[in-house]
């Protein structure tokens, strides 16, 4: 098992810093490129929204990232100092009246590259977790 954690402020500068993070642990993985990329845009995803969502770009609030690498998993944290919200109420972006807006697809692109995505709430902010398997150095949906 191996586990990796990054703190970064929230200005949206850090999200390329997340972006490296994510690629160097997909690359020791010996993840193929696809797949090195799809986990890269997972991370980019939870990150812009921690940022600006959660922490409203505030810099003197942090997002946390920690990434665990066991057996035939990985499972990532991240977290905010953000207001709970309810995941359930979000547009769904393949709908006709939201194909043409500009955000609320972060969620969405990372439910479709990850094979779980949970959310704690606390007094201290929100946490997005999510889950992918892979087998044999590779992703495996």
């Amino acid at each position: 098992m191996s586990k990796h954690s990054l703190t970064l402020p929230s200005t949206l500068d850090s999200i390329k810093k997340a972006v490296n993070f994510a690629e160097k642990i997909a690359n020791n993985m010996k993840l193929t490129e696809t797949e090195v990329c799809k986990f890269a845009i997972a991370i980019s995803e939870a990150v812009t929204n921690a940022i600006k969502h959660g922490n409203k770009e505030d810099k003197n609030k942090n997002v946390f990232i920690n990434i665990n690498v066991e057996n035939e998993k990985i499972s990532v944290s991240v977290k905010d100092s953000g207001k709970r919200f309810n995941p359930d109420g979000l547009k769904d972006p393949t709908k006709p009246e939201n194909i043409t807006k500009s955000g609320g697809r972060g969620i969405y692109i990372l439910k479709s590259l990850m094979d779980k995505v949970d959310y704690k709430f606390s007094a201290e902010g929100t946490e997005l977790i999510f889950h992918k398997k892979y087998k044999k150095n590779n992703f495996e949906k």
